[in-house]
């Protein structure tokens, strides 16, 4: 290879080297990527989010410790693994049968995890009412009465399906419930008030 011909290819090197410490260069002065920065953003919102419903709800007023890790088996199962909610700052709420409260990727909500379901109330639903029920079923296990409540609310009153009641103590600020049989409503007093929901039936249940 002649000289002429080596310095035309060490120039050609030299010129792609700047042209890439110049395109990182820039990078550094340009915004996150897509991936990376939604990631960013989304976690900086999941704590606001946190942070703004912490005052009235005890359970998220607590550090996040090795006790609170979600199982990988629901973080990369549907109810979480388009991203809604941030396992990073979940904290457990029921053990016996587990359930998790985790802040939603938008910062408005805290859902509430459980093994079938994801329920991501507004906050201002848990500090306004003091509870924020939902139900979830499976084919196989039995429906599930539960809710993220607020300090300010300490049970609630479930309608059976025979039409008796039962009283549900709220621990950890979670109210749950379960039975094979689909109850008929949900009544507890918030701090605006006294609230009924009543839930949709369920075939066969």
């Amino acid at each position: 290879m002649r000289n002429t011909t080596r310095t035309s290819i060490v120039a050609a090197v030299v010129v792609c080297l700047v042209a890439a410490v110049v395109a990182v260069a820039g990078a550094r002065d340009r915004p996150a990527t897509h991936a990376h920065g939604k990631s960013v953003l989304a976690h900086a919102a999941a704590l606001q989010g946190l942070a703004d419903l912490a005052p009235h709800v005890a359970a998220l007023r607590t550090a996040h410790g090795p006790s609170d890790v979600v199982d990988d088996q629901l973080v990369h199962s549907p109810l979480l693994s388009d991203g809604v909610a941030d396992p990073r700052l979940s904290r457990r709420v029921g053990f016996s049968k587990p359930a998790w409260f985790v802040p939603a990727s938008d910062g408005r909500s805290i859902c509430v995890l459980t093994s079938a379901s994801l329920n991501c109330p507004p906050n201002s639903d848990v500090e306004d009412h003091g509870l924020a029920p939902s139900i979830s079923w499976t084919a196989a296990g039995p429906v599930r009465v539960s809710g993220i409540a607020s300090d300010a609310v300490t049970s609630a009153e479930i309608v059976r399906a025979d039409g008796t009641s039962v009283s549900v103590t709220v621990t950890n600020n979670l109210l749950d419930y379960a039975s094979e049989a689909a109850p008929r409503e949900i009544t507890w007093t918030g701090p605006d008030g006294g609230h009924t929901v009543v839930f949709p039936e369920i075939k066969g249940r």
